[in-house]
């Protein structure tokens, strides 16, 4: 957990909260290779949500007690138990990683009345594959780079990423 030091903020399109806002990496050193740099950019994309998730909590009032994950990504284990790690929550891999299409056709089974909500079809179609479980120290130590550094890099380097925007192809 934590890449060796290695942060990656995946600020690749401006953001509601900061415009100016880039991707970042952070901590490189000389022994970080390949697979460290894969593992930042995963974790970097985890935190933003659980940081997207936090604020959400926040303004609901509601706690997530567990996570779902389709798609190309949740193919990996190590990619599935780095969310559920970083989450601290159990995360559910559904029975298919075509997420987009398993959602199309839920779509159209309640557009054509095979189904009379969303929640029905969803429990009739949609079905767990795995359950991952947080291993908790890594959690806390996802804890510590969130609490003490992934939250601060954006506010702490807004006046830089202003003046980089200048050096960039904004479009």
């Amino acid at each position: 957990a934590g890449s060796g030091g290695l942060v990656l903020t995946p600020h690749l399109s401006p953001g509601n909260n900061n415009p100016f806002a880039k991707g970042l990496i952070m901590g490189l050193s000389d022994f970080h290779d390949k697979a460290y740099l894969y593992r930042a950019i995963i974790e970097g994309k985890d935190l933003e949500l659980y940081h997207a998730m936090v604020r959400m909590q926040k303004r609901s009032g509601q706690q997530i007690k567990e996570l779902y994950v389709a798609g190309g990504g949740s193919v990996s284990d190590s990619v599935v138990q780095i969310c559920c790690d970083v989450f601290g929550l159990p995360v559910k891999r559904i029975q298919t990683h075509e997420a987009s299409g398993i959602g199309s056709s839920i779509a159209a089974f309640v557009s054509m009345g095979e189904f009379s909500t969303f929640r029905d079809a969803v429990k009739s179609m949609v079905h767990d594959r795995d359950v991952f479980t947080p291993n908790m120290e890594n959690h806390k130590i996802y804890m510590d780079l969130y609490n003490d550094v992934y939250r601060h890099i954006e506010k702490d380097n807004t006046k830089l990423f202003r003046k980089l925007r200048k050096f960039g192809k904004e479009k």
